[in-house]
């Protein structure tokens, strides 16, 4: 029964949360008054956005996807090989 209860208050806290996010405004759209997440010379932790985007670029498209397609997608059955080191050899526990 307890289950219930609960099911019952996540579906309406989650129809009450809605109905708030539509009543009221936007907060988080970025306007000319906002300010800015950078400080006054458009560094975030101390870099420049351009060198967080290049890095950020780097580990992505230069590094992860690489591996991804090269180590974890298992292209002759299908699906995922899920327990793979950073070498490239699987770590199953056999």
């Amino acid at each position: 029964m307890k289950r219930r209860i609960l099911l019952a208050t996540t579906i309406a806290l989650g129809a009450v949360v809605a109905a708030v996010g539509v009543c009221v405004p936007n907060i988080h759209r970025k306007s000319a008054e906002t300010p800015a997440v950078t400080d006054n010379i458009g560094h975030l932790a101390g870099r420049t956005l351009e060198d967080l985007r290049e890095e950020y670029r780097h580990w992505l498209f230069d590094d992860f996807l690489p591996f991804m397609d090269k180590y974890v997608i298992d292209y002759q059955y299908g699906g995922f090989i899920c327990e793979v080191d950073r070498d490239g050899t699987m770590s199953c526990h056999r």
